[in-house]
C-alpha cells in the first residue's frame, strides 16, 4: 500500500511532472479520489496509466473529470477499470468532448463500455485530437458471435 495523499501532494506540488504511472497499484475509492485532487493541479502531465486497479469503484469518476481539465493531458490508460456505471460513461463522454490534446485513451476490458451513450460516440467522431481508442472488450465480443 501506498500513501495517496503523498502523491496528491506530489503533483501539487511538483508542476513538471509529466508521466503518472499507478497501475495496478490497488487504488481504491478513497485513494483515487486524493490523487485526483492532486491531478486538478498538475498541469504539464501527459500521460497517466490507472490500468488494472479494480477497486477503484465511483472514485474513478473523479479522476477522469479532473483530467479533463488537464490541457497537456495525452494518454489515459483506464484498461481493465471495473465497477463503472452511467456516471463514469459520462465523465468520459465529457473528458472526450473537452479535451483539447488527448491522442490516446485505453478502456481495454473496462465495464464501462456497456455503459457508453451515443452522445459518447458523437463526441469521439468530432474529437480533432484522438489518435487511438481501445475499447476492447472480450467478454461482450464473444457473447454477439
Amino acid at each position: 500500500m501506498f500513501d495517496a495523499k503523498a502523491i496528491g501532494k506530489v503533483l501539487a506540488d511538483f508542476k513538471n511532472i509529466r508521466e503518472l504511472d499507478i497501475n495496478g497499484c490497488g487504488l481504491t475509492l478513497q485513494t483515487v479520489k486524493e490523487i485526483a485532487d492532486g491531478l486538478m493541479r498538475a498541469k504539464q502531465l501527459e500521460i497517466i496509466k490507472v490500468a488494472d486497479n479494480r477497486s477503484m469503484g465511483k472514485g474513478v469518476n473523479t479522476l477522469i473529470y479532473n483530467l479533463a481539465f488537464s490541457p497537456k493531458i495525452k494518454h489515459i490508460d483506464l484498461s481493465g477499470m471495473t465497477g463503472t456505471d452511467t456516471d463514469t460513461a459520462e465523465a468520459l463522454y465529457k473528458l472526450i468532448k473537452i479535451s483539447g490534446a488527448i491522442e490516446t485513451l485505453n478502456l481495454k476490458n473496462s465495464s464501462v463500455m456497456t455503459q457508453l451513450t451515443q452522445d459518447f460516440f458523437k463526441a469521439i467522431g468530432e474529437n480533432k485530437t484522438l489518435k487511438y481508442l481501445n475499447m476492447d472488450l472480450p467478454a461482450v465480443t464473444s457473447m454477439s458471435t
